[in-house]
């Protein structure tokens, strides 16, 4: 995986071939909003990733 992350089935969302190629290594903080919303509405997994992705996410520099 191109972010260290574990090549199991366990670190894999299934997405159609466009949704794929326009996320490639992007974090799903870093994806389409509306994309990210739609998966985390039909996922539990997606849902709760999001979620800690969202909760580790530093603050704004002032």
């Amino acid at each position: 995986m191109s972010r260290g992350g574990l090549d199991t089935a366990d670190n894999l969302v299934p997405a159609c071939q466009a949704c794929n190629n326009d996320k490639r290594a992007k974090l799903l903080t870093e994806w389409r909003p509306d994309r990210v919303a739609y998966a985390a509405a039909s996922s539990p997994k997606i849902a709760a990733e999001l979620r800690r992705l969202q909760s580790h996410r530093p603050a704004p520099a002032r």
